[in-house]
């Protein structure tokens, strides 16, 4: 079986170039790493990645740092190495498109910002004036041998290939849920749908306890209250917020009922099985569906 040569940068890596080759893992079984800096042996590898200083998927280099860069997202975002081979070889690595997609919107692409030392808040603006935390990137970088240890080329081969193992693991989680919110999303248009075809648009019903938010809110100006089973407290209902990352709410559950509990919420309600409403008005549960819809159904009449 013939080994794919990779050639990245020698000296201190970053997520870019580590996601980069974990990426490539999942196409190519069998691969070498080459750390270098030396144009010859660059260009004697059969793929160049964060090097090369070209874009050129036809002679497989794939760098960002020659002047204008690589190109940037519909959403402004520009590529880095790990964006490029995200986007010509996952599909490659089996992943469906719409997962790929979603991979890039919620992982990839903030690891190109932070490679690229792009400011998020120019194209997000929940970002603006905030701290930033510690990042994936920061740990990645963090495994980076110190001045104090052993500083030879095999000593930062092996931390370089340590590097791609965790990035090749949380690339591995991304996929799994993005290919769970794919599922997700198609689960709740469906639940969309059929609110609307049984004309109570306010109130949705998940059959399951899925990621809905992403969806639903765009999706649907007309919902107030999603319903979902909780293994806890039997069937939750959830509020739906004005806008994605938004703490209000379009309809709060009533007032009257904030904080009651028990046989307290039971009374005020006439349901029989009420579990509780949050004093914070967003979200309330009942010990069965039946329950939980009339829950919803108080809650828009009044």
């Amino acid at each position: 079986m013939k080994v794919t040569t990779i050639a990245v940068h020698s000296g201190k890596f970053h997520t870019d170039d580590a996601l980069s080759v974990a990426i490539l893992g999942m196409v190519y079984d069998t691969y070498e790493i080459i750390r270098t800096r030396d144009p010859k042996v660059m260009a004697e590898a059969d793929l160049r990645v964060d090097v090369g200083a070209t874009y050129d998927p036809a002679v497989g280099t794939y760098d960002h740092h020659q002047e204008g860069g690589a190109g940037c997202r519909s959403n402004g975002i520009p590529y880095a190495a790990a964006g490029l081979i995200w986007k010509h070889f996952a599909e490659q690595g089996g992943v469906h498109a719409d997962v790929v997609a979603a991979v890039d919107e919620h992982f990839v692409q903030y690891v190109d910002a932070s490679d690229n030392g792009f400011d998020l808040a120019t194209v997000k603006p929940e970002f603006a004036g905030m701290t930033p935390g510690y990042s994936f990137s920061a740990f990645i970088s963090a495994l980076n041998p110190t001045w104090r240890e052993d500083q030879s080329p095999e000593a930062q081969q092996r931390s370089f290939e340590r590097a791609v193992e965790v990035a090749t693991l949380a690339l591995e989680r991304e996929i799994l849920s993005a290919q769970a919110l794919c599922d997700a999303r198609t689960d709740v248009r469906a639940a969309v749908a059929q609110a609307e075809a049984e004309g109570h648009p306010a109130i949705v019903v998940l059959g399951k306890a899925v990621p809905w938010h992403e969806t639903l809110v765009p999706a649907s100006e007309t919902a107030l209250y999603v319903l979902f089973p909780s293994p806890d407290t039997g069937w939750m209902v959830q509020c739906v917020p004005p806008q994605l990352g938004s703490f209000a709410q379009r309809k709060p559950l009533p007032k009257r009922l904030a904080g009651l509990r028990g046989d307290d919420l039971a009374a005020a309600t006439d349901i029989a099985d009420a579990v509780f409403v949050h004093p914070g008005q967003f979200i309330g549960g009942c010990k069965t569906l039946d329950g939980a819809l009339k829950l919803a159904r108080i809650a828009v009449a009044e």
